[in-house]
């Protein structure tokens, strides 16, 4: 709006432009609709979503964060925290052998299952999957993944390896004790009839 005035400054009339801004409200709608999408998925996700930079520096990292490690997004994303730190010590050494570990291959995606020390000092078992993402030029532009808690069915995995473990001793410990039996029975024949054996031959000759 833009007033028109007289010589005197009194207002005699106003000039308008109107533009049509229906395209750049439905973009805005749209895009607000998809940041609430974003927000709804992350607050009902159940694993963390993240993305780093080729120094392994986050980009972002949400999702249940907090829930699975301790440690706050925020932790991560101000340097108080990385990821490296938390990966359990004995199962640092095995990630970086791992025939699935490739982070110079083009997109390259790799599964992992790890233990990681919670804030509160506890282990659990997490499975990520990464990806590399490169530009044009062959570059890595960055490393995006998820990381999800598989602990409940890890424990069910190890419980159910011991389980197996002990009936499989549990077998050979019932098969050897039967061998023995058979021994000690075959010993106890051969035993008694020799003697039964000895005895009749005595008789006889007397």
């Amino acid at each position: 709006l833009c007033p028109f005035l007289d010589a005197t400054g009194r207002k005699i009339g106003v000039s308008t432009i109107e533009r049509d801004i229906t395209l750049r409200r439905k973009a805005q709608l749209a895009l607000q609709e998809s940041e609430e999408r974003y927000k709804s998925f992350v607050l009902n996700f159940k694993g963390i979503a993240f993305r780093s930079a080729p120094d392994y520096k986050p980009v972002f990292i949400h999702g249940a964060v907090e829930d699975i490690t301790g440690y706050t997004a925020d932790d991560f994303l101000e340097g108080r925290m990385n990821w490296d730190s938390i990966i359990y010590d004995e199962d640092r050494e095995v990630l970086l052998q791992h025939p699935d570990y490739k982070p110079d291959l083009p997109s390259a995606d790799t599964d992992l299952e790890y233990r990681i020390v919670r804030k509160d000092g506890t282990l659990i078992w997490v499975q990520e999957h990464s990806q590399n993402i490169f530009d044009d030029a062959g570059n890595l532009h960055f490393i995006q993944g998820t990381v999800h808690n598989i602990d409940q069915r890890k424990q069910a995995e190890i419980g159910l390896k011991d389980s197996r473990e002990k009936f499989r001793n549990l077998a050979i410990h019932i098969d050897t004790v039967r061998e023995e039996e058979r021994k000690q029975i075959a010993f106890e024949i051969h035993d008694e009839l020799g003697y039964a054996l000895t005895a009749m031959k005595l008789d006889l000759a007397w």
